[in-house]
């Protein structure tokens, strides 16, 4: 869809909100579209035609109830708009599932990171922890017997078809590194059950720097997309992923961690388990470019020695 396109289907579906009182502008058109609007009734908003085939309309509804009912505990987190029909969403012949949600005016957090100092990076990771902790404990209190999300679950980390794909067939991957990954893979498997301290639920699954922002006063979490039931711990092995090779990771990993059970109702966690959900989440971002990144791509390579890289933890399972 061209631009002038995507503009005036946006002016139109917006209707059903009561219309817009400025031209939306593109923020990203990448797997979600999402534009900048300003609705009639004065309020900023992100407007968002949601990837085909990624969700179903349930899905996509069950996601903006979570964050409906996350909001009204006040926790940070964009709040969907419902139509003035009260739908969650808005489905068009020919056309993505469309939702709005308010404006979050902060910036990203991976800009902060690259300026923070040591003492900043560790205060930065346990406001982390103790919000991951605040988001598993108010959704434990979350009636979510009828959302549809799909599952974070053992047979979604380390079956033979992963959701995000068979991370064992990354292109960049040799002969011999596809075979130890597939062997590992189901190790790996064989571990969870030892480890796991049994605090499932649901999660946001995503929590990357990209998808939390930071304004003066607070953290915020985006970007629920990806959302579903599964290990806590996971969540936090995502906050961490993109760090893993960092001076400043153990420390970082310590104090998000001593947040996060700190904060926590009734499960806590330890370094064990993080260590092994940072490998699981290797893997799953290993197969992550394989349907998204063009062969060639250097995502391969980047994602496949990350995981090699972090799998080098099973050590400390006795592998």
């Amino acid at each position: 869809m061209d631009n002038t396109k995507l503009i005036s289907s946006v002016i139109n579906v917006s209707d059903a909100w009561g219309g817009l009182k400025a031209k939306p502008k593109l923020v990203k058109n990448r797997e979600n579209i999402v534009l900048d609007v300003t609705l009639n009734s004065g309020q900023r908003a992100a407007f968002r035609f949601h990837r085909p085939g990624y969700q179903s309309s349930q899905a996509i509804i069950s996601e903006l109830m979570w964050m409906e009912a996350l909001t009204k505990q006040n926790f940070p987190c964009p709040s969907p708009i419902r139509a003035l029909n009260k739908d969650l969403i808005v489905e068009t012949k020919g056309l993505r599932t469309a939702s709005i949600i308010k404006w979050v005016k902060a910036t990203e957090l991976k800009e902060k990171l690259v300026t923070a100092d040591e003492k900043e990076l560790i205060s930065i990771f346990k406001n982390l922890g103790k919000i991951t902790a605040e988001l598993h404990n108010i959704t434990d209190g979350i009636n979510t017997n009828s959302f549809v999300r799909h599952k974070w679950d053992e047979e979604e980390f380390f079956s033979d078809n992963p959701a995000w794909g068979r991370y064992w067939e990354n292109p960049s991957l040799s002969k011999q590194e596809s075979e130890y990954i597939y062997k590992i893979k189901n190790k790996l498997r064989k571990t969870l059950g030892k480890i796991h301290n049994g605090d499932k639920g649901l999660i946001h699954a995503d929590l990357l720097e990209e998808n939390i922002l930071v304004d003066t006063q607070k953290m915020w979490i985006i970007d629920f997309d990806d959302c579903g039931f599964g290990f806590r711990e996971y969540d936090l092995a995502t906050i961490l992923i993109q760090h893993f090779n960092k001076r400043y990771f153990n420390q970082a990993k310590s104090a998000l961690i001593e947040a996060y059970n700190k904060a926590r109702n009734k499960f806590q966690t330890d370094t064990n388990t993080i260590n092994f959900f940072i490998m699981v989440r290797s893997l799953v971002s290993c197969g992550w470019g394989i349907s998204r990144a063009p062969l060639g791509s250097s995502v391969h390579r980047e994602q496949a020695d990350r995981a090699l890289s972090c799998l080098e933890l099973f050590n400390s399972y006795g592998s």
